[in-house]
């Protein structure tokens, strides 16, 4: 954030840091009910995932960038390798880079069918049916 001052950083979840000195163009918005999450993202140009790189990033699969796709947002991450590939999403391994991705992405226009495509083949049902196929092959069904 103090990288890009002109940029307004709104972060929303528990947890917020104490005692912690963050430059104004933060702000703590706090836990917020996942229905008004729309509200918020109305104004956003782009998402971050901000997580330390490390064992948890390299295993996670965020729903948060699911509902950052559904909102049309691009979104910029650290290195998580599960969602490398997903649509309007860059990953990224040092600040510097992460300061150029999300001024690319702020400027991305999103493409609604690109999106809506890709979240019809990651929904629960999609990944049960999935993995009860491959519990069926494994099983010689």
């Amino acid at each position: 954030a103090r990288r890009l001052p002109q940029y307004r950083f709104e972060i929303i979840g528990h947890s917020a840091p104490e005692n912690r000195n963050l430059p104004p163009n933060v702000e703590l918005l706090g836990p917020k009910p996942w229905q008004e999450l729309h509200r918020y993202a109305r104004r956003w140009s782009a998402a971050i995932i901000p997580f330390r790189i490390g064992a948890l990033s390299d295993g996670v699969d965020p729903i948060k960038i699911y509902e950052y796709l559904s909102f049309g947002l691009p979104v910029v991450s650290f290195r998580m390798p599960q969602i490398r590939n997903y649509p309007y999403t860059v990953t990224v391994e040092t600040v510097d880079a992460f300061c150029n991705a999300l001024e690319r992405a702020c400027g991305t226009v999103v493409e609604r069918g690109v999106i809506d495509a890709f979240l019809a083949r990651n929904t629960w049902e999609v990944r049960a049916e999935e993995l009860l196929q491959i519990l069926d092959e494994k099983m010689g069904r």
